[in-house]
């Protein structure tokens, strides 16, 4: 897969909507400019807390 430059990824899409509280999730990618994650789908980085 390549990284074209595109539209950034919508924060719910791949049917990520509501993640429960305390739920952990492998971190499978960050967008260049820090605002989303990906775990499996995008999601908006504000709506996360960031282990390291």
């Amino acid at each position: 897969m390549t990284h074209t430059r595109k539209p950034q990824p919508k924060p719910n899409q791949a049917g990520i909507q509501h993640l429960p509280k305390g739920s952990r999730w492998k971190v499978v990618d960050v967008s260049k400019d820090g605002k989303f994650v990906n775990i499996g789908g995008w999601i908006a980085a504000d709506k996360v807390n960031m282990e390291v």
